[in-house]
């Protein structure tokens, strides 16, 4: 857990460390999966049985099937 002992000023900028290189984010991806898998739940009646084991699946289809847009977030 991060301790601030002064006030911060306005943010000037957001950094991401999607690979693990500057902090362990571990945690956060673990429990924003969980959240999403939840969202998802919640959402329809009909994604209230999915599971981590099928979203891996259809990651998985969209490797193989289009895998120049694999890692493009917005496609």
């Amino acid at each position: 857990m991060m301790h601030f002992y002064r006030p911060l000023a306005p943010i000037a900028a957001m950094t991401f460390d999607l690979d693990d290189t500057l902090y362990d984010n571990r945690e956060v991806i673990q429990r924003t999966q969980l959240e999403s898998m939840h969202f998802l739940q919640d959402f329809h009646p009909a994604l209230s049985a999915v599971q981590a084991s099928d979203l891996q699946r259809i990651r998985e289809a969209l490797r193989e099937q289009e895998p120049e847009i694999y890692n493009d977030i917005t496609e």
